[in-house]
């Protein structure tokens, strides 16, 4: 077990250096802000909107990759600073990671996160009634369980912030080539490393779909879900397109809106690379779906 995280870590480490020069010239507004404080982990940066007035401004929760084993708030800073240039409030959490702290723990973290963002929405100037969880890769998944489960607060046992007052924590969802089923997904070449990661994200040694049940999106859909845009690479190696589409199928089935844009030829860990094709045309397919939501800043 020990060596397989090894190699995976080191696999995902090689996705860094594209973006460590970019983002050392991105600063948030407020930095490590805690939003619970057993782990050194639960820390989350904000972004405000560059333009101001004195109207609360729609908020992203925006959740970085990594298979639930590794990954940074950093890394999605370009991401981050892309929005708030357009008028958006935006928050990066870390959460614990696996396979120390497998699940439920990296989904209580973010939900406690987004428990903050509700808590805080005075401090900061949050629009609560404009809230977008946005994630990518494992992110991805996170977030689109946040904006499907009916009863977020069974995530909150550990969390200093109160269940959040409004009915409706979460008001639009975005997953980048989230995984969302690995029980359809077929192939060690394609799904191998993706199955490996889940495993070590739900402490288990022989991965079993069922296992995934309780904490997967597909679980908890119905009609009442917020509307959801999945962005995708056509050739990504890491989470086939074909999960996205699974999903997309799936909202389809219950009639929550939804969009799903593929990426001819894209592959896996784009939504960062602002500087490449791939990341500029997903960060301007999701202002727009915002924009038509009405959504913006």
């Amino acid at each position: 077990m020990r060596r397989l995280l090894l190699l995976l870590l080191i696999v995902m480490s090689l996705t860094l250096p594209a973006t460590a020069q970019r983002e050392e010239r991105i600063r948030p507004d407020a930095y490590n802000v805690a939003y619970a404080d057993d782990h050194r982990r639960q820390r989350l940066d904000v972004y405000l909107p560059t333009q101001t007035n004195d109207d609360p401004a729609p908020v992203m929760l925006m959740i970085h990759g990594g298979g639930y084993f590794s990954g940074e708030k950093e890394l999605m800073a370009p991401l981050a600073d892309y929005f708030r240039e357009r008028g958006y409030a935006v928050v990066t959490p870390e959460h614990r990671l696996a396979p120390f702290n497998p699940y439920p723990a990296p989904i209580q973290d973010l939900t406690c996160a987004l428990a903050w963002v509700h808590a805080h929405a005075a401090d900061y100037g949050f629009d609560t009634e404009r809230v977008t969880v946005v994630g990518e890769s494992a992110g991805g998944n996170a977030a689109l369980l946040l904006g499907a489960h009916d009863d977020l607060a069974v995530y909150l046992d550990e969390c200093p912030h109160p269940v959040p007052e409004s009915a409706t924590w979460v008001q639009a969802v975005v997953g980048y080539y989230p995984i969302v089923d690995l029980s359809s997904c077929i192939g060690e070449i394609v799904c191998g490393g993706a199955r490996r990661a889940m495993a070590l994200y739900l402490d288990v040694t022989t991965y079993t779909p069922d296992l995934l049940a309780e904490g997967n999106p597909l679980t908890h859909l119905d009609a009442a879900d917020p509307p959801v845009l999945l962005i995708h690479g056509t050739a990504d190696r890491v989470v086939p397109f074909s999960e996205s589409a699974l999903y997309a199928d799936a909202l389809e089935a219950v009639e929550v809106a939804h969009e799903l844009v593929p990426i001819a030829g894209a592959d896996h860990a784009f939504a960062y690379l602002l500087e490449t094709d791939e990341g500029i045309i997903g960060a301007e397919a999701m202002a727009r779906w915002l924009g038509a939501l009405g959504t913006e800043g």
